[in-house]
């Protein structure tokens, strides 16, 4: 906010795996280490994205022009993901029993929802 009067303004591009040497070298490590084909891995990362591809630099300098030009001049303060809609942080299906046995652990200990028993603080 603090540059904005100035005409500055501040985003940042969080770029998911980008297809290159660098990115070839991990997956090649990762096979060997498991034992598998390069192409399992590959594979397998794919698959945690939904467009099912790789960010090249491309797509990344894509991402730069638009924010620098005036299409982007209302934009500040972002974090992009350019990354193929990475999916691998997004949270697992419930499991409704486990959730049940959290809730009930956190009645007990008596933290749901944040509360906590601060009844005996003065007791220090």
């Amino acid at each position: 906010m603090e540059l904005a009067p100035i005409g500055i303004r501040v985003n940042a591009i969080c770029p998911g795996s980008v297809a290159g040497p660098r990115i070839e070298s991990v997956y090649a490590n990762k096979a060997a280490a498991r034992g598998v084909d390069y192409a399992v891995v590959l594979e397998e990362a794919l698959a945690k994205t939904s467009l099912h591809r790789l960010v090249t630099a491309d797509d990344i300098a894509n991402t730069i022009v638009f924010l620098c030009s005036p299409a982007g001049a209302n934009i500040s303060g972002q974090a992009v993901a350019v990354d193929a809609d990475v999916q691998a942080l997004r949270a697992r299906p419930v499991d409704e029993a486990r959730v049940d046995a959290v809730l009930e652990l956190e009645d007990t200990l008596g933290h749901r929802a944040g509360r906590r028993d601060h009844d005996h603080d003065d007791d220090v």
